[in-house]
């Protein structure tokens, strides 16, 4: 007699069959949405060719209907993220704020209105059009970025003033490309939308064409129980699994940290990249929160917003220049520092002396440095490290010439200890001339 068939053969063809019935009963491919965009007539690209004449002197447009949109600060930390980006992503990146009705010429499509600019300009690369209700469309033409991981399809402006903080918005939208994983392949985004021909908009409704199905007793005969199969084959593998002992990668530790805070995992020796991506999505994850609290309670905590103040003026500072990752440091700190707050904790620990990275500080330990052999307060991975071991947890802070001990370096901040000695914004928003 035959032996039965193990589970993991009998998974693996419940899983052929399954995916051979699914091409078996899969619709025809229809075409896609990105058709070529009909011609209008010569009035109808007069606005097209207006921004495009303005980008071409300036990257960053503001319509003049929308002269609140960008106030002057904004507007130039609008401008500093577009020539790092553009420097960084190799490609052009132009921002676009205007008024974008339903009679326009783009119909109000923000997808639309790029398209038509490279259309008339030939140029490619990065567009960000925002309209006057607050939304902002991520339009690339051969970027070197994979934009699948990319979440910006249902971003709501804020209520009731739809404009208000759309700089910041827009800087964001642009730190995120800026963060997705590089590609050596130039890619398209959001590369998409029908452009109903001019003079066409208000033509009768079609009628609506006929849903396409394949055979439903062939379907629920043959698909149905195939599926099910394959799901009883994957619960019972899983239970199997999880009767084993089997752990989940990681070890089941939240990947923000522990449920202290601490980040023992941070690197000690990140690159000037993965210090900027951090710095980013720490600060979009406190100004989220920020705004969480105004909506939840009417208030934001004092010590939190100093934090995302002086966190985001030295951020933009910073930009990307290779002589200021320590900043970059500071930034990550004050950032996490204002989400501690934000949670009930209005006097955060200050973060690990040996590495900033690993979140807050739980105990006390003796640290040498090039001032001495002072008590510093450190986490407690590093509280609990032998004396050998130290020197590799430490921060190594990229630089031009070589890494450098985070300690090493001159300056308010490692003169502070990163709070522990002044509250960490107050010596920020001081050094940067922002407060006296």
């Amino acid at each position: 007699m035959r032996s039965a068939p193990r589970p993991a053969a009998a998974l693996l063809l419940a899983l052929a069959a399954a995916l051979l019935a699914v091409l078996l009963l899969a619709p025809p491919a229809v075409a896609g949405p990105d058709d070529p965009l009909p011609r209008l007539p010569a009035h109808g690209y007069a606005r097209v060719d207006r921004i495009g004449a303005a980008l071409a002197r300036d990257p960053v447009f503001v319509d003049p209907d929308l002269p609140t949109a960008l106030p002057g600060a904004d507007l130039a930390r609008v401008r500093r993220a577009v020539r790092d980006a553009a420097a960084e992503l190799d490609a052009p990146v132009q921002v676009v704020v205007a008024p974008n009705p339903t009679r326009s010429e783009s119909q109000a499509q923000g997808t639309l209105l790029a398209r038509l600019l490279r259309e008339r300009t030939g140029k490619g690369g990065l567009y960000i059009v925002a309209d006057a209700r607050g939304y902002i469309d991520t339009v690339a033409f051969g970027v070197p970025r994979r934009f699948s991981a990319l979440d910006d399809e249902f971003e709501r402006p804020p209520e009731p003033d739809r404009l208000a903080g759309l700089g910041g918005r827009i800087v964001d939208r642009i730190g995120r490309v800026r963060g997705l994983p590089a590609t050596d392949t130039p890619r398209d985004h959001h590369v998409y939308g029908r452009l109903d021909p001019f003079g066409g908009e208000d033509r009768p409704l079609r009628d609506v064409e006929p849903e396409r199905t394949g055979p439903f007793l062939m379907g629920l005969l043959l698909l149905g129980p195939l599926t099910g199969a394959v799901l009883y084959a994957c619960v019972r593998l899983a239970l199997r699994r999880r009767r084993g002992g089997g752990r989940p990668s990681g070890g089941g530790r939240p990947s923000g940290g522990d449920a202290t805070g601490e980040r023992p995992d941070a690197p000690a020796r990140p690159s000037l990249r993965r210090l900027r991506g951090t710095a980013e999505r720490e600060l979009a994850a406190l100004r989220t929160a920020l705004v969480d609290a105004v909506d939840r309670d009417g208030a934001r905590g004092p010590r939190a917003t100093a934090a995302f103040d002086a966190a985001q003026i030295l951020f933009d500072e910073a930009g990307s220049d290779p002589d200021r990752a320590h900043d970059l440091v500071v930034v990550i700190v004050l950032a996490r520092e204002g989400l501690a707050a934000l949670a009930g904790d209005e006097r955060p620990s200050p973060p690990c002396f040996v590495n900033p990275l690993h979140g807050p500080a739980s105990r006390r330990r003796r640290v040498r440095t090039g001032d001495g052999n002072g008590r510093r307060h450190v986490c407690a991975t590093c509280a609990d490290a032998q004396h050998g071991r130290l020197a590799s947890l430490t921060l190594q802070v990229p630089r031009p010439g070589g890494r450098v001990a985070h300690h090493a370096l001159a300056g308010p901040w490692v003169d502070a200890e990163y709070g522990a000695r002044t509250p960490l914004a107050t010596q920020v928003l001081t050094h940067l001339g922002v407060e006296s």
